[in-house]
């Protein structure tokens, strides 16, 4: 298929397949498959291997049982009201096996992941298998690597956390391997078998392609897959794609907004700044926009 792809300042034709031997749509698109194509042709479609992206020996009771277990530092409170969708995205994600999130900046998504960890660790990993986390910078690995230790001195099992970026080694008895996508995509597939588990924080920061090419399509051994980030890509991107190649349905959103108004984050502000063009300017900012240059990338500083 083909696309045209939001992409700053020119325009681009992109073709991508996703099919499976030309034949099959990954289950990944079931969601969108029905939600903006055919829906009427849902009793139709027929799914082969479904089994194999839900995990059925999840019930709510037990999580929240697991859950209760849970030594959190003091200002965490999952059980509070405003709270409850981290546990309830979670469960979600787990039920899923291969399934995205949705949670706005400062809804918790370090804390998110590390119930997820725990709870696959705890439950369903095998003995030798391991997690990965993608994340896309620095020190966003560095934040969530002291964020799991913080949280394990509370906690009488230890999740050992090992760190990957500019090259460094992975020591095979981690529980847990956070890395970089830039230093992660170096390496062989050799070295993605021990995974079983493959989570990537900010999916919409770093290129989707190139995690989906580099890193995710070398994880053969992978069993659970989740995705999470603040903002998905727009729904006629390349990357958007990408990202539901890899992470399937949308399983729980809770929006910026939500979390303003349960009181979570700090609300924000915003002065929007109108400029008034002359007639020169304004008709060369309806030129601007007549070619795919919207927004900000419109400004012309003088």
């Amino acid at each position: 298929a083909e696309y045209k792809p939001y992409i700053k300042s020119f325009d681009k034709m992109v073709r991508e397949n996703y099919f499976i031997n030309n034949t099959f749509i990954p289950y990944q698109f079931y969601q969108d498959i029905l939600k903006n194509f055919i829906p009427l042709l849902k009793d139709k479609i027929e799914v082969e291997n479904k089994h194999i992206f839900f995990n059925n020996d999840i019930n709510r009771i037990d999580f929240m049982e697991f859950a209760e277990s849970i030594v959190l530092p003091p200002k965490y409170n999952i059980f509070d009201e405003k709270y409850e969708y981290q546990l309830e995205s979670v469960y979600r994600a787990l039920k899923f096996k291969t399934s995205r999130i949705e949670v706005g900046t400062g809804g918790g998504k370090t804390l998110i992941t590390y119930i997820y960890c725990r709870y696959l660790l705890e439950n369903f990993i095998s003995k030798g298998k391991q997690i990965l986390i993608i994340v896309p910078r620095k020190d966003l690995l560095i934040q969530t690597a002291n964020t799991f230790k913080k949280i394990d001195e509370f906690n009488d099992s230890q999740i050992w956390v090992e760190t990957i970026y500019s090259g460094s080694r992975r020591a095979l008895d981690a529980h847990i391997v956070i890395g970089t996508w830039q230093s992660l995509k170096e390496y062989n597939k050799e070295y993605f078998d021990d995974f079983s588990v493959l989570i990537c924080d900010e999916a919409h920061s770093a290129k989707a392609y190139s995690i989906r090419n580099d890193i995710y399509n070398k994880c053969f051994n992978v069993e659970y897959v989740f995705g999470m980030t603040g903002t998905y890509p727009e729904y006629k991107s390349i990357d958007y794609l990408n990202i539901v190649a890899m992470f399937g349905p949308l399983v729980f959103v809770k929006k910026t907004k939500e979390l303003i108004e349960d009181g979570n984050v700090c609300p924000v502000l915003i002065n929007k700044i109108l400029i008034n063009y002359n007639d020169d300017e304004k008709e060369f900012s309806k030129n601007l926009i007549a070619s795919g240059i919207i927004g900000s990338e419109k400004y012309r500083p003088h």
